[in-house]
């Protein structure tokens, strides 16, 4: 585990929107899918949302962080992945 956590991805989605996202967890850029990956799934939107991505590799049900990371300290810090962009 990196010595500093590495929070998830936050993303905004729209309807029409395709995600290759990796379900296998041995992507090595995760949550993205990678071209040459045999699994080759996509996930298609159909609303408008926000998703909570896994980047630190520990979340059981990949690509969807399942709060498996090591937390951050304090409210703000826990919150940057929402107000980065």
């Amino acid at each position: 585990m990196p010595s500093t956590p590495i929070l998830p991805e936050v993303v905004h989605v729209h309807p029409g929107d395709r995600l290759p996202l990796c379900r296998c967890g041995f992507s090595p850029c995760g949550p993205d899918c990678p071209a040459d990956c045999i699994s080759d799934r996509f996930l298609d939107i159909h609303r408008e949302q926000y998703l909570l991505l896994c980047r630190c590799g520990c979340s059981a049900t990949p690509p969807w962080c399942d709060g498996s990371h090591v937390p951050e300290k304090g409210l703000a810090a826990s919150l940057k992945g929402f107000f980065a962009r």
